[in-house]
């Protein structure tokens, strides 16, 4: 990581989604695995905005019929 790398708290990365993800899904998809890479820094997540775009690019579909390939793929059977 350079000296220039843009880093982002998990505030920041929902105010840059626009608010349509809140904190505690970007809390919820780090203990899952969902979501762009993080840092940890001592207690704090950061993402590296670098990660934010290439996790944005990858959930890039061109109709509402396909499935980015990073989603994952839920059972529509309730428990």
């Amino acid at each position: 990581m350079g000296p220039n790398t843009e880093l982002l708290n998990q505030e920041a990365l929902a105010a840059l989604l626009g608010n349509e993800v809140s904190t505690s899904t970007l809390e919820r998809w780090r203990c899952t695995g969902h979501g762009p890479r993080f840092i940890r820094v001592g207690r704090t997540p950061l993402y590296a905005r670098r990660d934010v775009d290439a996790w944005l690019a990858s959930r890039t579909v061109s109709h509402t019929g396909e499935t980015p390939a990073a989603a994952p793929v839920r059972s529509k059977r309730r428990r």
